[in-house]
Parts: C-alpha cells; structure tokens; sequence
C-alpha cells in the first residue's frame, strides 16, 4: 500500500497524513458532502474525514462524532496527559539540582504539544472507522444485552484506570466496552486491508511523532540537553523516544478510538 498521494494540481507527493501540498499548498482532502464519494478510494475518505474531526471550528464534523465519544476522548487525554505531566515534573524534581532548572514549569507547553501527537492518534483511529463506514455503506448491527455483557466480563477494567476521568455512567460502560472489544469482530472490510491501512498510518504518524518527541526534549531542557541526553529517558522520565515504543503507543491509542467509533453502532 502507498505511503503518498500525488496533487492533483502540481503532481508534487504528498504523504497520506499531510493536509495541504507542500509545494502549491492545494488541500489534500475531498468534499465529503459530495454525491460522488463513493468514487474515491478508502485512504482519501480517511483523510477528509481525520481533517475534518481534528477542526472542532467546524460544524460539519458534528455529523461525524456523537457527544459521548468527543467526551471519553477528551477525558481520556486529559487524564494521559496530566498522569505524564505529574511523572515528569516529579522525576524532575527529583533531578532539579544536578540539572540546575530554575523553572520545571517553563516547559508545560512543549510537553502538552508532545502529547497532542499521541492524542491525534485515537481520534485517527476513530476517523478509519468512521471511513470505514462511509465506504461501505455499512455499520456493525446493534449486539444484544447478553452478547454486550459477554464483552464486557472479558476484561476488569481497575479502578486506577478510570480515576482522573470524569465520565457519566453510560461513557464509562462505553469505555470499558471499548477496552473488552476484539477487533476482528467488527471490521467491516477484509481485515488483511483494515490492517494493512492502519500501518500506513500508524508508521506516518508515529514517525511524525519520534521526531517531534526529540525536539521537543532538546526545547524542554535548554542548556542542560547535553547533560541528560544519554539517560533513559523511558525510564528517567516516562517519555518514549525509541521509534518502537512510539509505535506502539500510536497503536494502542489507534485501536481505541477505532473502537469506539465502532460501539455507536454496537450498543
């Protein structure tokens, strides 16, 4: 499967996340409201449907995403991004003096524009199903209370994981859904070019990610980079930076929220 679209204005490549062309700036998503969608190919239904549920100024994504899944994907990276925040400051902390930093907050804004990148791979997810769906003019079929309890018993779900979440009774039943659901019960398409879809953009994403991670470590600790950059920083301080470990946090948060696109229809 191709990593690259070519512009239909310039012919320039572009990469299947990328929004706009590179050289001439051309949008690179369709019009979704149009009659001939159905003419495009499953990748560039995938893209118009990821830019539109990324812009939250635009109304039309309401047709795409329910009020309860907006909110367990909002609580669910508020929770991953200040349980992170809370390790790094205390791992700094731990560290201020042999670093010398002044001030560990200086870099909250670098970290929360780190951890947007891992976010914007659960609603990626959310847009593959979402485009999924679109594409074959199909939804999973509504599952009956028994099979829903089946699901759900699958996995325990602790009490440390949903804590920091402020979710209603019905979002937390969603989620723990989500986290019981085995994915080759709900492709719509064959799964071989499910998965297969997935790794292209997962692999983009998480490559977009790897670099952003180790420039935004070289921005946090300016003057003391040189000092720290051997150290584990998995270990040190909670934040990935080997491409596989990446990768696999972008996977993780994909299947989430293809998952949870998947259960409007399921429950």
């Amino acid at each position: 499967m191709d990593h690259i679209r070519d512009c239909g204005k310039c012919g320039n490549s572009v990469r299947l996340i990328d929004r706009f062309c590179g050289k001439c700036g051309t949008a690179m998503y369709i019009d979704l409201e149009s009659n001939a969608i159905k003419e495009y190919d499953f990748l560039h239904i995938f893209n118009a449907l990821y830019n539109l549920l990324i812009d939250k100024t635009n109304p039309k994504r309401e047709k795409y995403i329910i009020k309860n899944s907006e909110e367990i994907l909002s609580q669910l990276n508020k929770k991953e991004y200040l349980d992170d925040l809370e390790h790094i400051h205390f791992r700094i902390m731990e560290l201020k003096t042999s670093l010398k930093i002044e001030d560990e907050n200086i870099w909250d804004a670098d970290v929360r524009q780190l951890f947007q990148h891992y976010n914007s791979d659960k609603m990626s997810g959310y847009a593959l199903r979402c485009a999924e769906e679109l594409y074959t003019g199909k939804k999973s079929k509504k599952l009956k209370s028994e099979e829903i309890e089946k699901i759900v018993n699958r996995k325990k779900i602790s009490n440390t994981e949903l804590k920091g979440m402020n979710l209603s009774e019905t979002e937390r039943k969603i989620y723990i859904f989500c986290k019981s659901l085995r994915d080759s019960e709900i492709f719509l398409l064959p799964s071989k070019e499910i998965i297969e879809t997935m790794n292209v953009i997962i692999a983009q994403f998480a490559e977009d990610t790897y670099k952003t991670t180790l420039e935004t470590l070289k921005k946090i600790y300016p003057g003391v980079y040189e000092v720290i950059k051997d150290k584990n920083w998995e270990k040190d301080f909670g934040i990935p930076t080997s491409k596989e470990e990446i990768l696999n946090i972008a996977l993780n948060d994909f299947i989430f929220g293809y998952r949870l696109k998947a259960s409007e229809s399921l429950l």
